[in-house]
């Protein structure tokens, strides 16, 4: 294993296929090619009035908030979430994250992946 060094600002970003969310953009910490073989640690942003849509899937999301205000939505709960906030989302439940405030939205997601095409 060797040392993976970097600073957030020189992360490639993605923006999230419009089909699945509103102003996300997505940049991959660490994952499979990135030394984390079979999971991925994600930086997202949601932007003032985005949001990810309502979805499930088998894999679960550990979720760290670092900025802004929004709320996770899991089976019809809403949690507030702010800076600080961390939540486990279970796999095959139906889940959104939306951003509630004027300023980003951003969490650091982490989740298993088999290959690098998955984070």
């Amino acid at each position: 294993m060797k040392v993976i060094y970097g600073n957030r600002n020189d992360l490639p970003v993605t923006k999230v296929d419009e089909s699945h969310a509103k102003n996300l953009d997505k940049m991959i910490i660490f994952g499979p090619d990135k030394g984390w073989p079979g999971h991925a640690m994600r930086l997202m942003s949601i932007g003032a009035g985005g949001a990810s849509f309502n979805h499930k899937h088998s894999h679960p999301h550990w979720v760290y908030v670092t900025e802004g205000e929004g709320t996770v939505t899991i089976e019809g709960t809403v949690y507030p979430a702010s800076q600080g906030t961390y939540v486990l989302i279970p796999g095959d439940l139906q889940h959104c994250l939306e951003n509630m405030g004027t300023t980003p939205f951003e969490f650091i997601c982490c989740i298993p992946v088999a290959n690098k095409e998955d984070a």
